[in-house]
């Protein structure tokens, strides 16, 4: 394991034979830079990257040189874990990124400059964690995250117009039998089809489910919401309105934990 723990770091340029490296972890670097061909030979085995913050504060903040060093990690077949976690200056993951066949958990979480991910990730068959929460610059959501049936875990759902969010939630509730945690966030210009929202009480898995509003258009406001039956915590954020009981226009079961930010 080789932990990365000075201010600035250089990834790249050197390659030994004499042992490979499992896991990378940033325990304390704010810049990262990246050689050319920076995945050796010595890094062909990674298992676990974790280039991100694993601190949940925003100060402590994470900077690349470039983004160019995402299109090398295609090598790292056996990469189970990758964290971008907080790191700024990443605008759009590249395509190849789906090539990761090995990966459970890919933490995009506080990239606050990504707008664009790769345009179909059903090939990712091993994801049990999808985390693009607080990505507020995301323009829409890729193709294929209903076929992801491991996911266990996804934070950060982007409902905005059909054509950016071409998967809706009726589509996740359809084929995503294992989903624990849910997380979903009301765009600009979010096209809410009818019963949609009242779709989530189909999730027979699901314990924790957040539903934040980036809009403050009152059209948002009476969505009617129907809430699975095993819902143990739910979490509301920005909602527009002044009362809640719009939303929830029939008899539903309140959760044990109910919080409103």
């Amino acid at each position: 394991m080789v932990s990365l723990d000075r201010k600035r770091v250089t990834l790249g340029g050197v390659d030994t034979k004499n042992f490979s490296l499992r896991n990378i972890f940033n325990i304390g670097a704010s810049y990262l830079n990246f050689g050319q061909q920076w995945i050796t030979d010595q890094l062909k085995n990674l298992e676990a990257l974790q280039l991100g913050r694993w601190q949940d504060s925003p100060l402590h903040h994470i900077e690349v040189g470039s983004e160019e060093f995402l299109r090398e990690l295609r090598t790292l077949k056996q990469l189970k874990y990758l964290s971008l976690c907080g790191i700024s200056r990443i605008f759009e993951l590249p395509s190849s990124i789906v090539e990761l066949k090995s990966l459970v958990i890919l933490d995009l979480k506080a990239c606050h400059n990504l707008e664009r991910l790769p345009d179909d990730i059903s090939s990712m068959k091993s994801l049990t964690h999808l985390i693009m929460s607080d990505c507020c610059l995301l323009e829409g959501m890729p193709k294929g995250i209903e076929k992801l049936s491991n996911l266990q875990v996804l934070k950060g759902f982007l409902i905005t117009t059909s054509k950016k969010t071409p998967c809706r939630i009726s589509d996740l509730v359809n084929n995503l039998r294992k989903l624990r945690r849910l997380s979903i966030r009301i765009g600009y210009e979010a096209v809410i089809n009818d019963g949609e929202f009242e779709s989530l009480a189909s999730f027979s898995t699901l314990e924790h489910l957040k539903i934040s509003w980036s809009v403050s258009d009152p059209g948002y406001v009476k969505i009617p919401i129907l809430l699975p039956s095993g819902l143990k915590k739910l979490h509301l954020e920005c909602f527009p309105g002044k009362s809640l009981l719009r939303c929830f226009t029939r008899t539903v079961l309140i959760p044990r934990e109910l919080n409103i930010t």
